[in-house]
């Protein structure tokens, strides 16, 4: 077996694979084609969390600026920047809705930020003058 780590398990199990799959299959071919050996007691989550860290479009505290997935409609996982085997130009177009869609969001959220931000600093300021009484 080759030394490889699980993101590179994973992307090895999708290539091989040749179509997008859900964690557990992916899991199962990483297993099933010994690609990787975990030591853990829930391997499948361990593949989960990674694929999550690593997705296109899903942002949180703890993910990972780099992306190598992509989630697709279905909820199945694909190589991030690469053609998806057997894409429709109709689940393409749905795709690059969803992500307008998603980036619109982000800019929602990070104008409401600011807003907040701004919102906090004006109501301190506003807090500290009654308490002095200005």
């Amino acid at each position: 077996m080759k030394k490889r780590t699980i993101r590179e398990a994973a992307i090895e199990a999708l290539k091989k694979s040749g179509k997008p799959l859900i964690v557990r299959d992916i899991y199962n071919y990483i297993i099933a084609h010994d690609l990787y050996r975990f030591n853990a007691e829930d391997p499948e989550h361990i593949v989960k969390v990674l694929l999550r860290r690593h997705c296109e479009g899903l942002d949180f505290p703890s993910a990972s600026q780099k992306k190598y997935f992509r989630i697709l409609l279905d909820g199945t996982y694909w190589i991030n920047d690469t053609p998806v085997p057997g894409q429709t130009t109709t689940s393409l177009k749905a795709e690059v809705l969803v992500k307008r869609e998603s980036n619109t969001l982000k800019m929602v959220v990070a104008e409401l930020k600011a807003i907040h931000l701004k919102h906090i600093e004006t109501f301190k300021k506003q807090l500290l003058s009654q308490i002095k009484g200005n």
